[in-house]
């Protein structure tokens, strides 16, 4: 499994996303000891990785709050209960997944948004090796919780 937590999307508009957690650029699990734990900010456009085939991408490991807002700087704000894996991207999963090349995408207007609260590490061992043990997504009962704001 790659990941457990939950997804939600917003309305059209939201432009800025602002964190507090490791950034500025993409981390996970297992790839996160280099970056630093600071405040970043990014436009939702630039955190999008433009991989050689299109995929999931732009994921923020220890991530303890965010904000993502429109010009006026109306938006919403999330608290999270513990350090976690966010992304924030114009990308459904399943659009990623069908597509071959970027130029098929189109990017929604609104913001995806997945907040985990167990997120696998990198690599599947389809050409190079797997993940440690230690980053793989265990089975068992996982609890998070996070708390919605409107700016």
């Amino acid at each position: 499994m790659a990941r457990v937590g939950s997804v939600f999307e917003t309305a059209p508009g939201l432009t800025l996303w602002e964190w507090f957690g490791q950034g500025p650029w993409e981390s996970y699990p297992d790839r996160a000891a280099g970056a630093p734990v600071g405040h970043h900010a990014l436009p939702v456009d630039e955190l999008f990785t433009p991989y050689l085939r299109p995929q999931e991408s732009g994921g923020r490991h220890g991530v303890r709050r965010f904000t993502l807002s429109a010009p006026d700087a109306t938006g919403l704000a999330v608290a999270l209960d513990r350090p976690r894996q966010v992304s924030v991207t114009r990308h459904r999963a399943a659009e990623l997944t069908a597509v071959t090349h970027h130029d098929e995408l189109v990017p929604r207007a609104g913001c995806v948004v997945h907040i985990d609260a167990a997120h696998r590490g990198l690599g599947t061992a389809s050409c190079g090796p797997d993940t440690f043990a230690s980053y793989l997504v265990p089975a068992g009962v996982h609890r998070w919780s996070w708390t919605l704001r409107v700016l």
